[in-house]
């Protein structure tokens, strides 16, 4: 009995199934099936590893670079300039032990996506879906993006955004392989 003036809302925790035609089918599963086909679940878990290890990076560098830090606190001019490692810091750029522990978090963070990565290159590895070529390749990117600074960010994002777009959108790695004698390298 719903008090007038308020709306009955149904119960949407529990899914069910009504088989129309099948009086020996059993109650269908409640849980819907996974939107990844079983697959592709690696795949996923790598690009999630991969986004998250570079937006990781993207904010450590923020804070600290190479060798060079930056201001912890703006200044009057409204800039945040970078400085050597080797300036300790005033009153007016706040000091690089702040700074450093500031981007400590993200740092820690990016090495466990690596490490993460990782072993899912080497969970597919072993279940056949990808060749040890490519899981060095993988590993090696994966390893630059992580301790390789901005250039290295760079090179990995390059290196596994053009992998997963490939990837998503069809081709595989068959439409790369050399064509033997009096055979056409065009597969589409």
């Amino acid at each position: 009995m719903v008090p007038d003036g308020q709306a009955q809302i149904p119960d949407r925790s529990r899914v069910e199934f009504e088989l129309v035609g099948n009086e020996d089918a059993t109650q269908a599963d409640a849980h819907p099936a996974s939107p990844v086909p079983e697959g592709d679940r690696l795949f996923v878990a790598g690009a999630v590893t991969n986004v998250g290890g570079l937006a990781s990076s993207l904010a450590e560098f923020r804070y600290v670079r190479g060798e060079q830090w930056r201001a912890g606190r703006t200044l009057r001019d409204g800039s945040r300039p970078w400085y050597s490692a080797k300036f300790a810091g005033n009153g007016a750029t706040g000091s690089p032990e702040a700074v450093l522990r500031r981007a400590l978090p993200y740092r820690v963070i990016g090495r466990g996506f690596f490490v993460a990565g990782a072993v899912m290159t080497g969970a597919e590895l072993v279940q056949g879906a990808t060749t040890p070529l490519v899981a060095a390749q993988d590993i090696a990117f994966g390893a630059a993006g992580t301790f390789g600074g901005v250039p290295g960010v760079a090179a990995s994002a390059i290196y596994f955004g053009s992998k997963y777009v490939l990837q998503m959108s069809g081709v595989t790695p068959e439409r790369f392989r050399t064509a033997g004698p009096g055979q056409s390298n065009r597969h589409w």
